[in-house]
């Protein structure tokens, strides 16, 4: 097996190898959405209650697990970094489309 040159890997995007890189990423996009409530809420001037409740920050840390996997269902082998973090941040949407299920159609 060769070594890839200096220019091959130049040429190439952001590309994670592995498990632990692509969860990682998808962990960090899991953790962004509600990063973003958190720095919009200073601009307010006080902090909301539920910033200060364990449930929040328990529910905060599942849904940044649940990206991690979730970008990993995708491959682990030259995943693009930007992928998986968007699959991480779209985490609580996708879980929330899987559970709601189908519904049922009405035929008239």
């Amino acid at each position: 097996m060769q070594l890839p040159t200096p220019q091959q890997l130049s040429s190439q995007p952001l590309l994670l190898h592995g498990f632990r890189q692509v969860f990682g990423v998808g962990f960090a996009g899991g953790l962004i959405g509600d990063l973003v409530l958190v720095w919009e809420a200073r601009t307010t001037g006080a902090a909301p209650l539920y910033l200060k409740s364990t449930f929040y920050w328990v529910c905060v840390l599942g849904m940044a697990v649940a990206g991690g996997f979730l970008s990993t269902f995708y491959g682990i082998v030259e995943v693009q970094a930007f992928l998986a973090l968007n699959i991480g941040i779209s985490a609580p949407l996708i879980l929330k489309t899987l559970a709601s299920g189908t519904k049922a159609i009405k035929i008239d």
